[in-house]
């Protein structure tokens, strides 16, 4: 096997990795991808979420598909995206994951925008269904109800956050 021949082989094998890291160098196709992650969607649904226009979201959704990382299912006049598979929302956790850890800048945003963050307490999965149980607690999933329907904790209320001011008075008091 010459040089010549390793370098070619080298060269367009690391250009076909680089295609992904192309898909994900911009912030609309990751925040589609985080969508895309809790449920699957239609181009529509993910244009109001993302407050971008569909053909924009239309041409994100595109380059993400060359690059395999959503697939598409066609429905009548309708195409619904999903993540191509569970490596895929792997690779959005790890940029996640690393983008927290080395850029301070995803930190100053966050407590720009989660103010109230320190005063939250976390609580295991066995403590949170232990309080659910005796009563002594409630979950509400405030996601919209396409989310909540794709997963959610068992017994935990849907109340989107949209209608969270509209129907507070139904929810458990003292929980």
């Amino acid at each position: 096997m010459s040089n010549e021949w390793k370098r070619a082989f080298k060269r367009e094998l690391f250009n076909h990795f680089a295609r992904i890291g192309k898909a994900l160098a911009s912030g609309a196709r990751i925040e589609l991808l985080d969508f895309l992650s809790q449920a699957e969607r239609t181009v529509e649904e993910l244009a109001e979420l993302t407050e971008m226009p569909v053909a924009n979201v239309s041409q994100h959704l595109q380059v993400l598909r060359r690059a395999q990382l959503v697939e598409v299912r066609r429905e009548g006049l309708y195409a619904f995206y999903r993540l191509a598979d569970e490596s895929v929302f792997r690779v959005w956790q790890a940029v996640r994951t690393v983008g927290e850890s080395r850029l301070a800048e995803i930190e100053r945003v966050v407590k720009l925008y989660l103010k109230e963050r320190e005063t939250l307490e976390p609580v295991t999965v066995k403590e949170l269904s232990r309080r659910m149980a005796e009563g002594s607690v409630v979950v509400i999933d405030v996601r919209p109800v396409t989310e909540y329907r794709a997963g959610h904790i068992p017994g935990a209320l849907s109340v989107p956050v949209s209608e969270l001011k509209r129907r507070w008075r139904e929810l458990p008091r003292g929980q």
